[in-house]
């Protein structure tokens, strides 16, 4: 082998692990919720220490981009913990296992693919990180926590379960949520509207709260006893058909469907 060669493959050599470190091994700061990579203003976020409940990723201008939900399960001594990822305006979403320094690491991998480019989501960005995260972990803990506690579960196919894509009122999502009656409204615009139907289960008052966009598309039921000592609430969504098991502390008509618009607006379903 020629001098050159040598020479050439020992260069190639010596920068490989240059090129990865400038890959990978991007220095995430956050400070008062704003994000520098390579000490470059990235983006906003509210996501704090390990296993924040809910959050999300913001561009400079405080437009949310990114929500990310926390789902925890039971699927023996220890607790398996997952991000639901939502990337607002997309049919895009991910699952990612939540750990220490998750939006750190997080932050780096969407530098890494650019999911995040001069303030604004990036669609083919988007698709590799959602490539590389494509598990349902949802549905994998689901089934352990289902047979830890002793319980039959039927998994849907992932395949086979196509989300259903609503247009939303766009508004800034982080403003006051309002009830007027039975109209919804935030940011000083009209995001929906609710209904409240009453029904007996045995001796029981069921109330049974639908959730409409202003074009009248349904997008989530709601099912409580009215007078739950629990406050335990049944949502289902349309979107995804989804079903989610959640605490509604208020007591009143009114404040049930804020609080109840309140898990809609975070999760980016109304």
């Amino acid at each position: 082998m020629k001098k050159n060669q040598i020479f050439s493959i020992l260069i190639l050599l010596f920068l490989t692990p240059f090129f990865t470190n400038t890959l990978y091994a991007q220095k995430v700061k956050i400070k008062k919720k704003v994000v520098s990579v390579n000490k470059q203003p990235y983006c906003k976020t509210n996501c704090g220490g390990a296993f924040t409940q809910d959050c999300k990723i913001k561009n400079l201008d405080g437009e949310t981009l990114i929500s990310l939900v926390l789902h925890e399960y039971q699927t023996g001594e220890a607790t398996n913990n997952v991000y639901e990822i939502t990337f607002v305006g997309t049919k895009y979403t991910a699952q990612k296992d939540a750990s220490f320094s998750f939006t750190k690491k997080l932050i780096r991998e969407f530098y890494k693919y650019e999911v995040i480019t001069d303030g604004q989501l990036n669609d083919a960005g988007i698709q590799k990180f959602v490539k590389e995260y494509s598990e349902d972990l949802k549905g994998k803990y689901a089934e352990r926590e289902a047979k830890y506690l002793g319980k039959t579960v039927v998994r849907e196919s992932s395949n086979n379960k196509k989300a259903v894509e609503h247009k939303l009122i766009d508004r800034k999502r982080s403003a006051n949520i309002l009830i007027f009656g039975e109209e919804i409204q935030q940011d000083f615009k009209t995001i929906g509207r609710y209904e409240l139907e009453n029904s007996m289960e045995g001796t029981i008052i069921q109330q049974n709260f639908s959730f409409y966009l202003p074009d009248g598309t349904l997008i989530a039921t709601a099912t409580m006893a009215e007078f739950s000592k629990t406050g335990s609430c049944k949502i289902v969504t349309t979107k995804d058909n989804e079903e989610h098991l959640v605490t509604i502390k208020a007591k009143d008509k009114m404040a049930k469907a804020k609080e109840m618009t309140s898990f809609l607006v975070k999760r980016i379903y109304l």
